[in-house]
């Protein structure tokens, strides 16, 4: 019976197709193959979603693009429905052949699978059973697939997921199967558990499986944070503890933390230069003994390391246990060879410091500055300072997040630099010669820069405060005039007359700027010199540590009293308009307008002063270089000059915002007898550092022949901690009085040894005196005779003004000259034996730096005068002075230093 029916149904086939086949349509290229579906005999114009597109058409021999043949689209709906039963039937719905195009068009109608069966496993010590299911009708009722009905994989995934949300569940898979019968559906799924412990497969890089650790227990985060952060503070989400990894049990896993940790697993690969990285965390129940096909049947595709690991784990003992592997595949690595810029052939600064190797910062910062200036090429400059605030750098790991922010962070750069239009995008990257480095392009497009011709001044007071029911007193007047401002900002213009003023903005626009009896003021400048629109030379430059102009109107401001004041610059748009300079830049300018707007505030009177964080330092030691009096005008100048003395002392920590030193002002209103009074009080919060300080040295030369030095210098120091000892009260902290005291030893290894000890009190019994004492020995054998001296130096000192220091000292050395050889020349064995020197001199010093060693900001000036002679006989008099400013915001840098001696 079978055969005969078998018999007619190959009869029937040939027999259908000459009824659907157009005549001349055999041997034709086919053009297209469209998909539709048949539920409940109707057909819809859709693909079925039973069976992926793509496995359909691998599945067909007929295919869009080769010839048409009835007898292959025969063979091919026979193995889409009896031999993989991936459909019960597929019919030919339509055959089109179009003579003009020589093309053949199908349409195929598919009728989908029913669910013959649905069954869920889970894993029992290591084997995937029915038994192992314990709660899950708890998720039953999310799923709409069901046996009998259609089967969908889009429904079979929304399952998934809806299952997933219920929390239930660790992790779910689906497979399933196409049968005769229909499709058996399978549903693999891990309840939540214990993890027995976690682990890393597919890890390479050395050191790396430690550090992953961390990440995932947030103690170390995927790239560098900007501050250092505490001992013990997470810096990042933790998904899992440290000791999972070790084998702690795991009692509250969950989907959530393990998809977290899988993907902050990829993301620190990424950052390190690893763009193609995958990780796929997989949850697997270990059979008791290792058994490589059974875990690849319950599995599916496990890699070799991860399978390796597996085998490990059973070994130590984890047979029959969950454990959670995070399965990695690393990809190559990218590193950032050459970074390029195109656009910016013909770029040059107009007029400011936006693309000069002089922004160039860092310790070599200078030397880079002085290479890329005056040695180098005009691109590789631009691209040295451009990359000052860029991530990606060169050797760098590539991170493609990385390098669209930076060409966001560039154009942001450009537009706050005068170039309003600026574009700057990410053109490409390529491979350099070797294949070993990606070399990264950016494409700039600058556009026009402005520049800043009119400037309006919108400047406003207030009245004095008076108790509630008082008269209301006059608008105070302004405390600058307008030739001092445009001076102090070095700007030169001609004033504009009310009545051009008023023909050119119009009267709408200057209503109620002018109104002295409300204190109002306005004025308009027209200046004789373009000057090139840019936010760092307005707000300041954090890179340089200036304030621009709004510092400066600040200073001037404060100088007068007034150190509360609001300011804000507002630039006018007139993008229409070009302006004649002579810029080297291939663009035409265009002229836009600034305006200024002032409010001179109240003035203010210094209320509290508070410190804190001082733990080591005294309190009034601390004070002493505050120059902020209760009652005294408030001087913002004054408070910025205090904490630059503070940090130049150095006993605060130098890495620490500030330097260790934060000074904050807060007006507040007080009514007294006199009306409503203003006062600012000031809040200093300091970090101290370490103050001590250790240094060992060693090496050679041709005079000293071998050295070894050793520096204890204690910069914070409290003699009064030793005085307290020695009278029985013991004090170790030997901190917080602000002296310094220094020990050198040279010991004698070769030819020369020095012995040296000096103590400093910068404030003499609380007074702005200063006073100290050194006192040392050396002596150096140069062959031909040995040089000793022995010396003593006091000194006595007059803090003049908070910043300037005048010193008067005294030097009382023993020269002597012994071992002397027999063929030295006469003039040495003519001063064989010991000789006495004195000094006196005299020196003032002017400093306003932030730090003696390394300064970013202020000035040192200083004058010296020696008079040296026997114990009191003249031999020579000298003078010596020199000048180094740090930095200078208003003026070029400059250092000079001259000295002179005569007998």
């Amino acid at each position: 019976m079978r055969l005969v029916l078998l018999f007619i149904l190959c009869l029937g086939t040939p027999l259908l197709f000459a009824q659907v086949v157009p005549v001349g349509a055999e041997g034709k290229r086919v053009s297209s193959i469209e998909l539709f579906v048949k539920s409940e005999d109707k057909v819809y114009e859709r693909a079925p979603d039973s069976a992926p597109r793509q496995k359909i058409f691998e599945a067909m021999r007929t295919a869009q693009g080769r010839t048409f043949s009835s007898d292959e689209l025969d063979k091919d709906i026979r193995y889409l429905t009896r031999t993989s039963h991936l459909f019960p039937a597929v019919e030919v719905l339509k055959i089109d052949y179009d003579t003009k195009a020589d093309t053949v068009a199908i349409q195929l109608v598919f009728t989908q699978p029913t669910i013959w069966r649905i069954r869920v496993v889970a894993p029992l010590r290591g084997k995937w059973t029915e038994q192992g299911v314990t709660d899950f009708w708890r998720a039953r009722n999310q799923m709409d697939s069901a046996e009998g009905a259609e089967f969908s994989i889009r429904r079979m995934d929304a399952d998934l997921k809806r299952m997933y949300d219920t929390g239930g569940f660790l992790d779910i898979r689906a497979e399933y199967k196409y049968t005769e019968k229909g499709v058996d559906l399978l549903f693999r799924v891990i309840q939540n558990q214990s993890l027995a412990i976690l682990q890393f497969s597919g890890v390479y890089q050395s050191g790396w499986k430690s550090t992953l650790e961390r990440v995932v227990a947030g103690i170390e985060p995927i790239r560098d944070l900007p501050t250092e952060p505490e001992p013990g503070q997470l810096v990042g989400p933790r998904y899992f503890p440290r000791a999972a990894f070790e084998g702690d049990i795991v009692t509250d896993a969950n989907a959530a933390n393990i998809l977290g940790a899988a993907e902050q697993i990829k993301s620190y690969y990424k950052v390190n230069g690893f763009p193609f990285a995958t990780v796929k965390p997989r949850l697997i129940s270990l059979p008791e003994q290792y058994d490589r096909a059974a875990l690849l049947e319950g599995y599916g595709q496990l890699t070799e390391s991860t399978l390796s690991r597996c085998a490990e784990l059973i070994e130590d003992g984890y047979g029959g246990k969950l454990v959670l592997i995070f399965e990695v595949y690393e990809g190559p690595e990218w590193l950032v060879g050459d970074i390029k810029f195109t656009g910016l052939d013909e770029v040059k600064s107009p007029g400011n410091d936006a693309l000069s190797g002089g922004r160039i910062g860092g310790f070599f910062g200078p030397v880079l500055s002085f290479w890329y200036t005056f040695l180098s090429s005009d691109a590789a400059e631009r691209a040295a300072v451009l990359g000052q605030d860029m991530r990606t750098k060169e050797g760098g790991p590539y991170v493609e997040a990385d390098v669209v922010r930076d060409a966001e962070t560039l154009q942001s750069y450009f537009r706050s630099r005068g170039w309003l239009d600026a574009r700057v995008s990410f053109a490409n990257f390529q491979l350099n010669e070797t294949r070993n480095r990606i070399n990264v392009i950016f494409h700039v497009e600058p556009g026009s820069p402005y520049a800043i011709t009119n400037v309006r001044v919108e400047y406003a007071t207030r009245s004095p405060r008076v108790p509630k029911g008082a008269e209301p007193a006059e608008f105070d007047q302004p405390v600058i005039t307008w030739e001092e401002l445009l001076e102090w900002l070095q700007l030169e213009g001609a004033e504009l007359t009310p009545e051009q003023a008023l023909e050119r903005f119009g009267a709408d626009y200057l209503a109620g700027l002018q109104d002295e009896a409300k204190g109002r003021w306005f004025r308009s400048f027209e200046l004789s010199e373009p000057v090139p629109y840019d936010e760092y030379a307005l707000t300041g430059d954090i890179a340089k540590q200036t304030e621009g102009y709004a510092g400066a109107i600040r200073a001037l401001l404060a100088s007068k009293g007034y150190s509360n004041i609001e300011l804000e610059f507002v630039r006018v748009e007139t993008r229409s308009d070009y302006v004649e300079t002579d810029w080297q830049t291939p663009w035409p300018v265009r002229r836009t307008e600034l305006i200024i707007r002032l409010q001179q505030g109240h003035k203010s009177y210094v209320g509290t002063v508070n410190i804190r964080g001082n733990d080591a330092t005294r309190d009034d030691v601390v004070r002493r270089y505050i120059n902020l009096y209760p009652g005294d005008v408030y001087d913002r100048n004054r408070q910025r000059l205090s904490d630059l003395r503070l940090r130049r002392t150095q006993w605060f920590e130098q890495a620490a915002p500030g330097q260790g030193v934060i000074s904050r002002s807060n007006p507040r209103t007080v009514i007294t007898e006199d009306g409503v009074i203003e006062y600012t009080d000031i809040d200093y919060d300091l970090v101290e550092g370490r103050t001590n300080r250790f240094n060992f040295a060693a090496g050679f030369n041709s005079s000293t022949g071998f050295t070894a030095t050793v520096d204890l210098t204690l910069m914070n120091f409290d003699i009064s901690s030793l005085v307290s000892w020695i009278w029985g009260e013991p004090n170790f902290s030997f901190t917080g009085a602000g002296q310094s005291l220094t020990f050198t030893a040279q010991p004698p290894i070769d030819r020369q040894q020095v012995y040296r000890i000096s103590f400093d009190e910068p404030w003499l019994f609380g007074y702005p005196l200063s006073g100290g004492v050194s006192a040392g020995y050396e002596s150096l054998d140069r062959g031909d005779y040995t040089r000793g001296r022995i010396g003593v130096d006091p000194y006595v000192g007059w803090r003049v003004f908070p910043d300037v220091s005048w010193r008067f000292g005294y030097s009382y050395e023993i020269i002597e000259l012994k071992d002397i050889a027999s063929n030295a020349p006469e003039e040495i064995k003519r001063d064989k034996g010991s000789s006495t020197l004195s000094t006196v001199w005299s020196e003032i010093r002017w400093s306003t730096t932030d730090n003696p060693q390394f300064p970013t900001t202020g000035f040192d000036l200083s004058y010296r005068f020696e008079y040296t002679g026997g114990l009191l006989g003249a031999r020579s008099t000298s003078g010596r002075c020199a000048a180094a400013p740090a930095c200078t915001c208003r003026s070029p840098s400059w250092t000079a230093s001259a000295r002179w001696c005569w007998r």
